[in-house]
C-alpha cells in the first residue's frame, strides 16, 4: 500500500545550522561527519518528540551522505511501514511515499536489514540478488543504504539513504550512518521507557485514588515518595508538603514518632508486613488513630516501602464509650445488689421461718436417700450457703407465668429432696419449662404457699432413668385461701 503527501520540515535548532554550515563552510567528509554526530547527540538530549527525532535523523544522514532521498521505517505489529522522502536543494521535504509490507517480506530491503541485524548496502538495486525491492525501484532509487534500528533487543525500524544513480557507500559512510542509528536507538529506548513509566504512574495514581484506605510509598530511608487522595484528605497535607520528609516526622504524632521510626528500621530487611497502631497529627492540629501496615516491595534492584493505614478513630471512641458504659453499669449493679440485699433480708428470713414451721408440721414418710436408691449424689450441685436438711416428701408445685398466681388445677406433685432457709430442691422427669413457681408445703388443710425461682437444674441417673434435680430459691410467702391441692 502506498500513500503520497507533502510535508514541511519541523523546527530543528542546531540541526538546521549544521545544514547551513555544510553549504557555507568547507569541511572534509570525516570532520563533517564527526560534527554531525555531535550536533545530533545534542539534539537527542533536547528530547524532542519521537516523530520529530526520526525525521531529524533521516534528514541528517541524507544530507551528510549527499543522498537525494531518505527513508525511515517503523515496525507496527507484524508489518513494516517505510516512508521515503525526497528533498529539494535546500534540504526541505517536498514529497514522501509510504509503503507497508510484512516484516518477513523477503523482497524488501528494509525487512532484509532488520532480519540480518546489520547495515545493508546496495550499490545498484537493479543488479541486487539478495532481494528485489519493487517499491524502492519504483521510486527510481538505484543506490541504497539501510541501517536497522533495534530497541531493547527488539526490531523497531530502519533508517535509509537513497540515490537515483549507482553509489558505492564508503566504510566511513556506513560507520556514520550506524553511529546516528545507535544514538537514535538509545533515544527511542529512553522515550519508550519514559512513556511506560508515565503510563505506570498514571495507572498507579488512578488505582490509589480509588482506594479508601491511606496509602503511601516511601524510599528505603523512610522518606515520603507518594501518597493517595485518602491520605491527603485525612491528614490535610498535600504530597508537596511532605515529599522527601521522613514519614515519622511528616505526620506521625510526636509522642509516637520514635516508636514508628524503630518499627520502620527493624522492618526494612523483612518481607513480612509489620503492623502497628499510632496517632497521626493532621495539618490542622487534630489527631486521628490509625492502624498501619508496612511492607517492603522489591522490583529488581529497586526497593520501595508500601505503607497502608486505616482510620480507627471512630472505633477507638466507640470502644472507650462502651468501656465507660460498662463501668457505669457495673457500679449501678453493685449499688442495686446492696439495696436489694438490705430490703430482701427480713423478707427471706420470714419466708425461711414459715418454711421451717411447715416442715415441722409435715410428718410424712421419708423417701430413701438418693445414694441408697442407686443414684448419683447431689454434692456437686451444692449452691446454697445455709445448712440443708433432708425433706423427702411429695409436695405440690404450680408453674407461674407473667407473675400470675396459678389456680388449684395448676398444681402437680413432685418428690422433694431437701430444704434450707434459702430454698429447696425436687425431682422432675423432664426439664422444667418455667422460671418461677408456687410451692405448697405441708399437708392439707394446713398448706403454706411460697413463691420460688428456679436457680439450677442438674441431670442425674437413677435406676437407669434420667431425672432432673431442680434447685430453687425462696422469693416470698404467698397467702391464699385454704385449698386442698
Amino acid at each position: 500500500m502506498e500513500t503520497a503527501s507533502l510535508a514541511l520540515a519541523p523546527d530543528r535548532t542546531g540541526l538546521d545550522q549544521l545544514l547551513i554550515d555544510i553549504k557555507n563552510k568547507p569541511m572534509d567528509q570525516r570532520s563533517l561527519q564527526q560534527h554531525a554526530v555531535l550536533v545530533f547527540g545534542r539534539r537527542t538530549n533536547a528530547q524532542p518528540p519521537l516523530a520529530v527525532l526520526l525525521q531529524d535523523a533521516v534528514a541528517l544522514v541524507g544530507e551528510i551522505l549527499q543522498a537525494e532521498l531518505g527513508g525511515v521505517g517503523e515496525v507496527q505489529g507484524d508489518n513494516l511501514s517505510l516512508t521515503v522522502t525526497a528533498r529539494d536543494e535546500e534540504g526541505r521535504e517536498v514529497a514522501s511515499r509510504e509503503h507497508r509490507c510484512a516484516v518477513g517480506d523477503a523482497r524488501s530491503m528494509a525487512a532484509f536489514a532488520l532480519k540480518s541485524g546489520n547495515v545493508t548496502v546496495a550499490a545498484d538495486l537493479r543488479k541486487e540478488t539478495r532481494f528485489r525491492d519493487d517499491f524502492l525501484r519504483s521510486r527510481e532509487i538505484v543506490g541504497a543504504l539501510t541501517v536497522p534500528l533495534h530497541v531493547n533487543a527488539k526490531p523497531f525500524g530502519v533508517l535509509g539513504a537513497y540515490t537515483r544513480g549507482p553509489r558505492q557507500f564508503s566504510v566511513d559512510d556506513v560507520t556514520f550512518a550506524e553511529t546516528i542509528a545507535h544514538l537514535l536507538s538509545a533515544s527511542v529506548a529512553r522515550i519508550k521507557a519514559e512513556e511506560k513509566l508515565q503510563e505506570a504512574r498514571e495507572i498507579k495514581s488512578s488505582l490509589l485514588g480509588m482506594v479508601d484506605s491511606m496509602v503511601m510509598t516511601l524510599d528505603m530511608d523512610g522518606r515520603v515518595v507518594d501518597m493517595n487522595r485518602a491520605c491527603e484528605e485525612l491528614t490535610k497535607f498535600r504530597l508537596e508538603d511532605v515529599r522527601d520528609q521522613p514519614f515519622w516526622q511528616a505526620m506521625v504524632a510526636p509522642d509516637d514518632a520514635e516508636l514508628v521510626k524503630i518499627i520502620f528500621q527493624s522492618s526494612r530487611g523483612s518481607q513480612i508486613p509489620s503492623e502497628f497502631e499510632g496517632e497521626v497529627l493532621a495539618r490542622d492540629g487534630s489527631r486521628r488513630r490509625v492502624s498501619w501496615s508496612l511492607k517492603v516491595l522489591s522490583t529488581g534492584q529497586v526497593q520501595t516501602i508500601l505503607v497502608t493505614g486505616r482510620d480507627q478513630t471512630a472505633q477507638a471512641e466507640i470502644k472507650a464509650e462502651l468501656q465507660r458504659m460498662k463501668s457505669l453499669a457495673e457500679e449501678s449493679t453493685a449499688t442495686l445488689s446492696q439495696l436489694t440485699a438490705k430490703f430482701d433480708k427480713p423478707r427471706k428470713k420470714a419466708a425461711a421461718r414459715a418454711a421451717s414451721r411447715a416442715v415441722e408440721e409435715n410428718p410424712g414418710d421419708a423417701l430413701d436417700c438418693l445414694k441408697a436408691a442407686g443414684g448419683e449424689t447431689a454434692a456437686g450441685c451444692e449452691q446454697r450457703r445455709s445448712p440443708r436438711r433432708a425433706y423427702r416428701y411429695r409436695q405440690g408445685i404450680a408453674p407461674m407465668h407473667d407473675q400470675q398466681l396459678p389456680g388449684p388445677a395448676g398444681f402437680f406433685e413432685v418428690e422433694f429432696w431437701d430444704i434450707s432457709a434459702c430454698g429447696f430442691s425436687f425431682f422432675m422427669d423432664q426439664l422444667p419449662k418455667f422460671d418461677t413457681l408456687l410451692a405448697a408445703l405441708g399437708r392439707p388443710p394446713a398448706l403454706s404457699h411460697f413463691s420460688a425461682r428456679v436457680m439450677r437444674v442438674a441431670r442425674m441417673k437413677q435406676d437407669g432413668t434420667t431425672r432432673y434435680l431442680v434447685g430453687c430459691d425462696f422469693i416470698n410467702r404467698i397467702h391464699l385461701p385454704k385449698t386442698r391441692v
